[in-house]
């Protein structure tokens, strides 16, 4: 037994690959013998030609705005201008805005910014003898007497001097005025006979006002006053004020009766003495 030849120990055997093979049916119908080929992509339309002057136009007008945009403003320019361009541009347009703005807004607005000034003091006639003048005349109905006291039309006008004592607080004045005629004419005179006035007349009232900035309003006279008293509404300065009142003529009926009322005015002008 020890002699014979040893026996080799065998390899194990090689395990060898198994491999399935399953074979499924196309999902669609396949034709034998034809190469595939790529379905056929839809072809763009060509882009619509545009004229070459579009192109032109739009190059030039923007080449023109960067032009504008990056030119500085020349000094001088205005001597360059013509004559009627000025005139068109600057000196119409000025002759025009600057009147409204002197008579329109700055009279509206000034009011409102500054304090009415303190008009205590002794006022008196600007002009002498006539620092109050009434006056009426017969017109047609819902017309007015005319604004010159000497006009012929004027039935009655009565010249009178004033000297106004005036204390103001706030935006109101008051104090005693008093009041002289010295005058009377007119186309008929008799009417102020017919009143009770007469030249040498004096009248002592105590007047109050309402100040609002350049502007004053006189209250109206006592219910049942005979006598002579300013009313209306006027501007004033720091020295001066004019104050006025227009009453159309009316007509009214009364128990068959037709009565005419003429037209008055009043007149008030004064200046502060102290």
């Amino acid at each position: 037994m020890a002699f014979l030849p040893k026996k080799r120990p065998r390899k194990p055997p090689e395990e060898k690959l198994k491999v399935r093979v399953v074979y499924r049916p196309p999902k669609g119908p396949v034709e034998f013998g034809k190469p595939k080929t790529k379905p056929e992509m839809p072809q763009a339309q060509p882009a619509e030609k545009v004229p070459k002057e579009t192109f032109k136009v739009t190059t030039e007008a923007k080449r023109a705005i960067v032009e504008h945009m990056e030119t500085p403003v020349k000094k001088g320019v205005w001597k360059t201008l013509p004559t009627a361009q000025k005139i068109l541009t600057v000196v119409i347009p000025a002759a025009i805005i600057v009147p409204i703005f002197v008579f329109v807004i700055y009279p509206s607005i000034v009011p409102l910014l500054t304090p009415a000034r303190d008009l205590t003091g002794t006022w008196r006639d600007s002009i002498s003898g006539r620092g109050l003048i009434y006056w009426a005349g017969h017109t047609s109905p819902g017309a007015f007497v005319s604004d010159n006291p000497e006009d012929p039309t004027v039935d009655l006008a009565i010249y009178c001097t004033v000297e106004w004592k005036v204390t103001q607080s706030g935006d109101t004045i008051a104090g005693p005025m008093t009041i002289k005629v010295v005058k009377i004419g007119g186309t008929n005179p008799l009417w102020a006979a017919l009143q009770g006035i007469a030249v040498g007349n004096t009248y002592v009232n105590y007047v109050t006002g309402i100040v609002e900035g350049t502007k004053i309003t006189l209250t109206e006279s006592p219910e049942g006053y005979s006598g002579i008293w300013p009313a209306g509404s006027g501007t004033f300065t720091s020295d001066m004020m004019t104050i006025t009142k227009s009453v159309p003529a009316e007509a009214y009926e009364d128990s068959g009766v037709v009565t005419f009322v003429p037209s008055v005015r009043n007149k008030l002008s004064l200046k502060r003495v102290w």
